[in-house]
């Protein structure tokens, strides 16, 4: 489970800031029984918005202070990740507010402090998406896509394959 809020500053149309926080859960098998890992986030975060003709493209640097709950204490790392992403109109309007679309993006993690408390290395994830997408009207879009997770870890690298379908709302 992931839940992430935070509060945002428009710039201008192209350029926002942003602070943040984020709850994760996940359930693991332990030894005897089934436990539910937490971690809270932090984040601090920079967007770029450009409309390159009618294809929209964002481009994201965020720096995340990570609390790891292990035995009864929180493990702090930080690391930075940046995302790229272009959402290209196939079937759609002139101006972009309705029809189908095409979604791809990429986004890149690196531990930047106490790597040794996350997998003890540099690269910690890359996140590859490519999805089909309806713009119902310019606030509401909804996709499905393919989603490639791949993460290291100290003993190798975890590849998660994942069909994802996404409803996304602007207020």
């Amino acid at each position: 489970m992931l839940l992430r809020t935070g509060l945002s500053y428009n710039i201008n149309e192209a350029h926002s800031v942003a602070f943040g926080y984020a709850h994760k859960g996940d359930w693991q098998e332990g030894l005897s029984k089934l436990q539910y890992l937490v971690e809270h986030r932090i984040y601090q975060q920079y967007l770029y918005s450009q409309n390159l003709k009618r294809t929209e493209l964002t481009v994201c640097f965020r720096l995340e202070q990570c609390f790891i709950k292990e035995n009864d204490a929180f493990d702090f790392s930080q690391r930075f990740r940046t995302f790229l992403s272009f959402q290209i109109p196939i079937l759609a309007d002139k101006e972009f507010s309705k029809g189908l679309y095409t979604a791809l993006q990429n986004e890149s993690f690196i531990n930047v402090q106490h790597k040794e408390r996350v997998n003890n290395l540099f690269f910690d994830q890359n996140r590859a998406y490519a999805a089909m997408g309806y713009r119902w009207n310019k606030k509401i879009d909804t996709e499905i896509g393919y989603f490639n997770w791949q993460q290291k870890e100290s003993d190798g690298t975890t590849v998660s394959n994942v069909l994802q379908l996404t409803f996304t709302t602007t207020l």
